[in-house]
């Protein structure tokens, strides 16, 4: 459905301390929980402080045929490929809302 899960995706994130240069390279891995359901997350050390700017760059790699298969329905009306891979940068990221933030 559209807006749901994608399994098998590969993704990684590169966070770059806008200030130093430092920089975190994450792979996201599928969680599950009450609050979000299935979604891609990993909690990680920011390189720097929490009210530093930084640059989040994300890598979708389409899943391989070793991961996924079609059935001819969805083939017949998308075609072969799920999707194409994927990068979207976002620049000046301020995270010292979330890393204050708590679940109740």
């Amino acid at each position: 459905p559209v807006g749901g899960f994608v399994p098998y995706l590969h993704i990684t994130a590169t966070v770059k301390n806008q200030k130093t240069g430092l920089q975190t390279f994450i792979d996201l891995v599928p969680h599950i929980n009450l609050i979000d359901n299935f979604h891609y997350a990993r909690n990680i050390s920011l390189p720097g402080s929490i009210y530093d700017f930084y640059t989040v760059t994300f890598n979708i790699l389409k899943p391989t045929l070793i991961d996924l298969a079609l059935h001819k329905d969805w083939s017949d009306e998308f075609g072969t490929e799920l999707m194409k891979s994927y990068s979207k940068t976002y620049k000046d990221v301020y995270f010292a809302e979330i890393c204050k933030a708590t679940r109740n």
